[in-house]
């Protein structure tokens, strides 16, 4: 038997992480014993991925283990409103090669299909086969700057049609059979950085050199750590997703298949959740403390393998915990003739110590503080290199810090008597929050087949809406989000749902059912209507008055079905401790023993009556402010997500202090705007460089005598020359011209001296690091829908061709090959089609970015 593993590592874009990461599992994989075959750079095109893929499976053979990695982007496009191809999915994903730019217009993406595939073929050969994805499919920010999204974020050399093809061709080649149409075989593990709608990132990993993706770092961490061994793939993503979360708020990492395996062995877990006692001077210990979360009071069942469990002879608590291992001190004495073999099993375990970083270390308090935090069963003082949930900074008081650094009290605590107590309390509240945020779906004979949608929208001022992404979303102070949950299950469900707000208050928001909202088979329910009129209102969102504003901060809707009626309403209440009843049931039902009585329970020796259920999550980032205006509509609008523009990731070299802008190779068409052969082009570049320099400039080209069809005669339309920072906005519009009307800089000017527009004018201008990312994108709204107003007003029809907006990371567009935008091709708006490039001005020099 060969253990071989194919390593793939495909850096594009603005991704810093890829090889990194790539060497990092092959430093995990190989002391294992596998075989690696490292795939980067050159190696990793989409044609070496496949001819690599077909290579491991040709000499792969029963009984072989094989690992298949990916790190780098991913992307996918959704199905255009003008194709009538019902056949088509509505989405299509692929992962990215490192030639999916090359120019040409052809589709060099690996689609999913053929991804899954390729494992069937591969699964076919073996049935140990390993899938781990590091990347996504949905490109959006987080709230921090320092986590770099790995979805692909700006649009291909290639367009629908050439990956459509792609598609069916990859359709037409799979196998007629029905098995092999499953999105995955059913002996392999596939392990995913985040579920399709969600982002995965990548960061400066604590602990590890330099980038690493989110789930590769953490993975790497947990796999380190002593009585790694022991994990099955259940309990790794019960350790991992909780740690990516701290890291990354709204990426949780997912494994499909048999899941009991235990790690790249066939080899299954009994029973799930045993650990394996050793023996050691006649006591007996459990390794793997730190990684298994054990604690000081967990009990457990002491059993032989296979015995029975619901009549142990005997149990035992940890008392002890020190060199990474736990010890056991028996209730009863254990048979001598049971000593050989036995096994833990969780009965009653604290909810797990979240870590707690308490700085600096040479404080006069340090050393009080950290003995209070130390005393809790929910938190643990951090000993460095490893994600914090919260940081206590020592200085004039005690100030609690998020894991960004940002302050969640607007005074700190005194030091005085009982100050550390409030403090430890304020803690354990963040810590049941965590809880809840990162509870999963129930598993085994808690498992709740059927589907209930959760799905949220934004409320708009007209009265429409905005469906919003299940993960990932900036929303803004007085938005209102209604949630919508729809039966889709043959049987009569439960929901509950509450809202984990910025500082880990935990509110029920289905009050007029507090054991859950019934909802019968295909039946839907909304939050909220008016109870009289019976009007749309949602949850509005708010900004804590005593919270300091900053950076938007992670907020979560947590749906819970369950099966029956279950009052939950417990999770909403704050820290109480109360008398511990007898366990039974759930991990769901032990949680709401765990938020108030501190506890949870393992699978008990006796059960009663379960109640299953699943878990539906909304995940959003919440800023101060209010939302920016909305902007006019572009006949072709290339701006990345809103949240690239609110939360710009960090650039991995100074940018460009200095760029120029032009359009070329212009050619008009007849259009609804084209009533005559003269026309006027008018565009608008808003950067923000700095005090003392305009931050905008407003430009306008006439064309006379322009036939359709025919590309203008002059080479290049100059739109900017100059200094460049924050982000550059660039706007193109088209409109008749008579000849007499002034050019847009003079128009704009009429409105830059009072009003919306000079306050705009002066916030840009005066924009530094600690102006919210929210004022700027509104104010650079307010300015192109001053430029769109007096160009109708002035032209009588003028429409709004082009919009986009390039920020420092990617170089402010100066990174493709020669800047053009496309690299190949032109740019098609209903009467205008064009390219623009973007070049690092003659200046020179570099920005902060």
């Amino acid at each position: 038997m060969t253990e071989r593993a194919l390593l793939i590592g495909c850096r594009t874009g603005a991704l810093r992480g890829v090889h990194a990461d790539v060497r990092l599992m092959d430093s995990l994989l190989t002391p294992l014993g596998f075989e690696t075959t490292v795939l980067v750079e050159e190696a990793a095109t989409r044609q070496g991925i496949i001819d690599a893929y077909r290579a491991l499976t040709a000499v792969t053979t029963a009984g072989d283990t094989a690992v298949v990695y990916y790190t780098g982007h991913g992307a996918r496009l959704r199905k255009p409103g003008w194709t009538r191809d019902t056949a088509l999915p509505d989405r299509l994903q692929y992962l990215c090669p490192t030639d999916i730019h090359h120019p040409g217009g052809t589709f060099r993406g690996l689609l999913a299909e053929e991804l899954s595939l390729l494992q069937w073929e591969l699964g076919e050969r073996t049935r140990n086969v390993t899938t781990i994805l590091d990347c996504c499919h949905a490109a959006r920010m987080s709230r921090d700057p320092a986590l770099l999204p790995k979805a692909d974020t700006r649009p291909a050399a290639f367009g629908w049609d050439a990956v459509a093809a792609a598609w069916r061709a990859a359709t037409r080649a799979a196998p007629t059979t029905r098995a092999a149409h499953a999105e995955s075989h059913p002996s392999a593990v596939r392990l995913v950085a985040c579920a399709p709608e969600e982002t995965a990132f990548e960061l400066v990993a604590e602990g590890l050199d330099g980038w690493h993706g989110a789930l590769t770092g953490t993975l790497a961490r947990l796999l380190r750590r002593p009585g790694s061994e022991a994990l099955t793939w259940d309990r790794l993503i019960g350790l991992l997703r909780p740690a990516v979360t701290e890291l990354a708020p709204g990426q949780r990492p997912e494994v499909a298949g048999p899941t009991r395996r235990f790690l790249f062995e066939l080899r299954e877990e009994e029973t799930a959740g045993a650990l394996p006692v050793r023996l050691e001077g006649g006591a007996m210990f459990l390794d793997g403390a730190e990684l298994f979360g054990i604690g000081e009071g967990d009990r457990y069942a002491i059993v032989a393998p296979g015995s029975d469990r619901a009549a142990p002879p005997a149990t035992a608590t940890v008392d002890l915990i020190a060199d990474g291992r736990a010890r056991l001190r028996p209730d009863a004495t254990v048979p001598a003739r049971l000593l050989a073999g036995l096994e833990a099993h969780p009965v009653r375990v604290v909810l797990g110590r979240r870590p707690v970083a308490v700085v600096p270390p040479n404080h006069p308090e340090h050393r009080r503080v950290a003995r209070e935090l130390g005393r809790s069963p929910f938190l643990r003082v951090s000993r460095g290199g490893e994600p914090v949930m919260a940081t206590v900074a020592l200085d004039d008081g005690l100030h609690l810090l998020d894991p960004y650094g940002e302050p969640l009290l607007a005074r700190p605590y005194a030091f005085a008597d009982g100050a550390a107590g409030r403090l430890t309390a304020g803690l354990h509240q963040l810590a049941r929050a965590t809880h809840l945020r990162t509870l999963g779906s129930g598993t085994g004979t808690a498992r709740l087949d059927g589907d209930v949608a959760f799905d949220c929208v934004r409320l708009l001022a007209d009265g429409g809406e905005e469906p919003l992404a299940p993960s990932g979303a900036h929303l803004f102070n007085g938005d209102e989000v209604v949630v919508r949950l729809h039966n889709r299950s043959s049987a009569q469900r439960y929901v509950s749902v509450f809202d984990i707000g910025l500082r880990g208050a935990v509110t029920l928001l289905s009050t007029a059912e507090p054991s859950g909202i019934g909802i019968e088979p295909d039946g839907r329910h909304e939050l909220f209507r008016l109870p009289a009129s019976h009007l749309l209102a949602g949850v509005e969102l708010y900004w804590p008055d005593d919270l300091p504003a900053g950076p938007p901060r992670p907020e979560t809707f947590v749906g819970i079905v369950t099966d029956r009626p279950q009052n939950l309403s417990l999770l909403a209440q704050p820290g109480v401790l109360r008398p511990r009843t007898e366990p039974c049931g759930s991990e769901l039902q032990s949680l709401v023993e765990g938020i108030a009585g501190g506890v949870r329970d393992g699978r008990p020796p006796t059960w009663r009556e379960q109640v299953r259920y699943a878990v539906r999550r909304f995940d959003f980032h919440l800023h101060p402010g209010a939302r920016p205006a909305e902007e006019p509509p572009f006949a072709v609008d290339e701006r990345p997500d809103l949240s690239f523009r609110l939360v710009a990731p960090r650039s991995a070299a100074p940018p460009p202090a200095h760029i120029t802008a032009g359009l070329r190779d212009l050619t008009l068409h007849s259009g609804p705007t084209l009533g005559t052969a003269s026309v006027r082009i008018d565009s608008l570049v808003v950067t923000r460089p700095g005090t003392g320099h305009v931050p905008y400039r407003a430009a306008t080209h006439r064309v006379a005598g322009a036939r359709d069809g025919e590309r203008l005669p002059v080479d290049r339309f100059p739109l900017y020359e100059g200094p460049v920072g924050g982000s550059l906005d660039l706007a193109v519009w088209l409109s008749p011209d008579d000849g007499d009307e002034p050019p847009l800089d003079q128009l704009l000017a009429t409105e830059t001296g009072a009003g919306e527009t000079a306050r705009a004018v002066a916030l840009l201008a005066a924009a530094d690091v600690n102006t919210p990312a929210g004022d700027t994108v509104g104010a650079v709204a307010t300015l192109m829908n001053a430029c769109a107003r007096l160009l109708s007003s002035t032209t009588g029809q003028s429409i709004g061709v082009f919009r986009t907006t390039h920020l420092p990371h990617e170089r402010y567009g100066a990174a493709t090959p020669g800047g053009r935008h496309p690299e190949t091709g032109l740019l098609r708006a209903p009467d205008l089609s064009f390219a623009y490039e973007i070049g690092e001005g003659p200046e020179g020099g570099r920005g902060s970015g």
